[in-house]
């Protein structure tokens, strides 16, 4: 098996890549700039541990079923049962498989790229356009003279074709629409393909139940190395494995914890943002040769990590593997290293303290006064990679979207923040319930302690047939030596208030119960159109959430992919003013209650009084209008039985429809025609 290495895709990363700038800050003294991503790293891991990392820990022991510490404590403190209903976790769960059945429908796109209602072609193409229009009508003009018997002259066409420039130029527009339209698919093949190979849909999938638990994040475009293997042939024919190394961008899910925003951050561009990443040996090794990135300062980290000089950790790792019952990472000695990747703006008189010959990534001299937006990878007290943001908008490579938006805010609010009193409340009730259960099944026993024999008194098991040895009453007071008292059972009352509870999670989260499989939904609920009405409602807030991740994890996700491709030599030409559009998942769903909606109208008209008035043709079309929303194409099957119908009839040596002109009838299964819904003719 041969390696290959794409070299000249390295080059051109370098040179075009977005988010990863040709133009590196080559720094004279690390000590600079590791103090200032320092000083900047505290401000924010700081602000975060104290507000928003508490919630999303929150949430995802909510999620988990598990106690926070405190809770857990003061449960245990008084006996109590330690059951937790895991009612967040599957409003979470179905939330999320909702809406990624909802966004990955089978061959269909979350997302189209279509031109702008008067698209702007290069100036090439446009003169293509004009030339074909112009070359088409002399034709036609040569054609009406001659018809009119005057000899054709090139005078006379041009003269003619002059005459009509301004309707032809008004129609260039919509030949232009139609070109770009073209285009459109085209570079949607291209987009397509790029994220797919960049694990785009996966990175995408993963971060659905981010988006449910608090906020849910993603990444890149951000070139890394791939190994893929190519089935290629040799000089004698033979087929022989190969195995290219190249660059492509790639997209990840980032884990919330791992984010950590300016102090006084409200979005994804407002400050700066840090992401906390784990890299193995393996990884570090892999950016060796991708453009900026330092060889000689990953060396650097590979070796530190042999001296276990690395093993940096917060309080959060251990939260973390407590939630997810993994190893505490001070168990064991990790070869894993912290890498702080930075995304910023940054001051020009900041900048030339690091290097004072270092210019702009277009090549201009570094204002002082300016800010700049730049892109840096710290691990330990190394700077691995450093560079300007050649994003033309200065946007981070950085997308997020929560369950619900907090205006002002960074961080929004997940799904179990909306139900956690309910969530506490049912939990409660569990509690209660399981106590109140374990209590009511025997009797609590009182013993007259100076009735019992020394030698008895230390026998406290009750079993059934039990023999109880007693003495006399030494007071005279009649009291018996034992007294059962039977504690109340009141299970049926606290399931009471659980059931009122559970629904009013249904209400707050806004995925009822009947929406992922209870049959028990009751009044309108008990009939098909009723349970439609139902889900229909009940998908109002599921769509607001889709439409989030729609504009602020799809479209510009999509966007920057599509703008990584238009800066290639090889899509040249293929490029205007074209549009991200993220509505297919709300059509998507705008579509299935159509498609439900004409099944009820199909199954109500299926009568033969409304037959009678539909005829059909009528019929016919709300059938191939009912097929093609599920998408079936019933014009085969029909085409199909006009076929079986003509070749019976010549069979019986009858004309076929054709020669007499009537027209196809619907047969039943003995050959009759029918007519309506229970009658035949």
């Amino acid at each position: 098996m041969q390696v290959e290495f794409n070299q000249s895709k390295l080059d051109e990363m370098k040179q075009k890549e977005e988010g990863i700038p040709s133009s590196d800050i080559n720094i004279k003294d690390d000590s600079l700039i590791v103090s200032y991503l320092d000083n900047c790293w505290e401000e924010a891991r700081k602000a975060k541990e104290d507000h928003a990392e508490i919630q999303v820990l929150a949430n995802m022991r909510q999620i988990d079923g598990t106690y926070d510490p405190e809770k857990l404590s003061a449960i245990r403190e008084i006996g109590g049962s330690e059951v937790f209903m895991m009612i967040t976790n599957a409003k979470c769960k179905n939330a999320a498989n909702w809406i990624d059945e909802l966004i990955f429908q089978p061959n269909v796109k979350p997302y189209d790229i279509a031109p702008t209602p008067i698209p702007e072609l290069p100036e090439y193409v446009m003169e293509e356009i004009f030339k074909e229009a112009i070359m088409g009508i002399i034709p036609v003009l040569a054609k009406e003279a001659q018809e009119s018997g005057v000899a054709p002259n090139n005078q006379a066409i041009m003269s003619k074709v002059a005459e009509i420039l301004p309707k032809i130029q008004d129609n260039l527009k919509d030949i232009a629409y139609e070109k770009a339209v073209k285009l459109a698919e085209t570079i949607t093949r291209e987009v397509d393909d790029k994220l797919i190979e960049g694990g785009w849909y996966s990175a995408l999938k993963k971060t659905i139940p981010n988006v449910i638990m608090h906020t849910g994040f993603m990444s890149g475009p951000t070139p890394r190395k791939r190994s893929t293997i190519k089935i290629r042939p040799e000089a004698s024919g033979k087929l022989v494995p190969h195995i290219v190394e190249d660059v492509i961008p790639t997209w990840e899910s980032c884990n919330p914890l791992n984010i950590y925003p300016a102090p006084d951050s409200t979005d994804i561009n407002d400050g700066y943002l840090f992401e906390r990443i784990k890299l193995t040996p393996m990884m570090l090794q892999e950016l060796i040769g991708v453009p900026s990135y330092d060889e000689d300062e990953i060396r650097s980290v590979l070796d530190e990590i042999k001296e276990g000089k690395l093993g940096d950790w917060l309080s959060v790792d251990q939260d973390k593997a407590d939630i997810v019952d993994a190893p505490s990472p001070v168990a064991y000695d990790s070869k894993k290293v912290d890498c702080l990747k930075f995304c910023g703006s940054v001051c020009g008189e900041e900048i030339l303290s690091w290097s004072d010959s270092v210019k702009d990534q277009n090549g201009d001299k570094i204002d002082k006064i300016l800010y700049y937006n730049i892109i840096a990878y710290k691990i330990g007290s190394h700077v691995i990679s450093i560079q300007f943001n050649t994003d033309p908008l200065g946007r981070k490579p950085y997308y997020k979207a929560s369950f619900e938006e907090l205006d002002g805010s960074f961080w929004g609010k997940g799904l179990p923040q909306v139900i956690s009193d309910v969530q506490n409340v049912c939990n409660a009730m569990a509690r209660a319930i399981v106590n109140n259960a374990a209590m009511g099944s025997g009797p609590q026993v009182e013993r007259n302690i100076d009735r019992i024999p020394p030698a008895a008194r230390a026998d406290n098991v009750l079993v059934p047939w039990k023999v109880w040895d007693s003495t006399s009453d030494m007071m005279a007071s009649n009291a018996p030596a034992l007294k059962f008292y039977q504690p109340p059972m009141v299970v049926e009352r606290l399931m009471g208030v659980y059931v009122q509870f559970s629904k009013i999670a249904d209400e707050h989260s806004g995925v009822p119960a009947y929406a992922h499989g209870d049959t028990a939904v009751g009044g309108a609920g008990n009939t098909a159109s009723g349970l439609s009405m139902l889900m229909g409602s009940a998908a109002r807030g599921i769509k607001a959430i889709i439409k989030a991740i729609d504009e602020k994890i799809i479209k510009q996700s999509v966007e920057r992919q599509y703008h990584w491709l238009t800066e290639r030599n090889e899509f040249y030409g293929m490029i205007c003013d074209y549009q991200i559009v993220s509505g297919g998942t709300m059509a998507a769903l705008a579509r299935e209650q159509m498609s439900a909606r004409r099944i009820e109208f199909m199954n109500a008209t299926a009568n033969p009084i409304d037959v009678q008035i539909m005829g059909t043709e009528g019929r016919k079309y709300v059938l191939s209008e009912t097929a093609e929303s599920i998408n079936m194409n019933l014009d085969k099957y029909i085409k199909k039985q006009e076929v079986n119908q003509t070749n019976q009839q010549q069979e019986q040596g009858q004309p076929g429809l054709a020669a007499t002109g009537a027209s196809a009838k619907t047969l039943d299964v003995a050959g009759n025609p029918v007519v309506g819904q229970d009658f035949k003719q």
